[in-house]
């Protein structure tokens, strides 16, 4: 199993969070980095390597479970279909073909993140539908992932409730809340073209535009999930 995602900081994070659940499972898991010392995780039960031969030797002689590293691992040729699943967190920030590059080292991909928020800043001039992250390319005009597509989580826990219920119309068709929000802002235009919100539960500036809505990408960027 691989884990990836656009920094080592990102990678960091999940891989503490993974080795953690698993310990508290009863789980053993030989889990190994590649990644500076001063940027590697913070649990010590994770090897932590400089080289990407060191990662190609471990699966060679089956030592490691879980194998994490940026982009520049994993798009290596010797690690073309070594993995079983990759992992690619806060995929909303990675680049469609970034994740292209990546999804060669594994016969399954399993994406995380939020397509709404910020994408990955980047450079360049693209083709229609090229310069857009992972998620918002399997999402397309939708703002809720579908059910055919993944699963959506539609709890939140990182904002005040009254704020979730505005976040949610903005931004996720109403289908986003937290235990105690009020019910979801409904949206509506005024002549200034601003959305405004029928009723909300805390202040709120017209100043705020809607989110920019992304057309679905050409057919010739397909995508499958397995």
């Amino acid at each position: 199993m691989g884990l990836t995602a656009s920094s080592h900081k990102v990678i960091g994070n999940l891989l503490d969070a993974v080795m953690a659940a698993a310990r508290e499972a009863g789980v053993p898991v030989r889990a190994l980095q590649k990644a500076d010392e001063a940027q590697r995780c913070s649990d010590r039960d994770v090897q932590c390597v400089g080289s990407n031969g060191q990662v190609v030797d471990a699966l060679d002689v089956g030592d490691v479970d879980l194998v994490a590293g940026t982009s520049w691992l994993l798009t290596r040729e010797e690690l073309a279909g070594r993995l079983d699943v990759l992992v690619v967190d806060e995929a909303g920030q990675l680049s469609l073909a970034n994740t292209l590059a990546v999804s060669r080292a594994a016969r399954n991909l399993l994406l995380l993140g939020d397509p709404q928020q910020l994408r990955q800043p980047g450079r360049g001039i693209h083709p229609d539908g090229a310069d857009v992250s992972a998620l918002e390319h399997v999402l397309g005009a939708d703002e809720v992932l579908p059910a055919d597509r993944g699963v959506f989580l539609d709890r939140s826990w990182r904002m005040a409730p009254a704020l979730c219920s505005v976040v949610s119309g903005l931004a996720y068709d109403g289908s986003c809340s937290r235990p105690g929000s009020p019910p979801t802002t409904s949206w509506t235009r005024h002549r200034a073209g601003r959305p405004r919100p029928a009723s909300a539960g805390c202040p709120w500036s017209t100043r705020a535009t809607a989110p920019r809505r992304w057309r679905r990408p050409p057919s010739s960027l397909s995508w499958s999930v397995t």
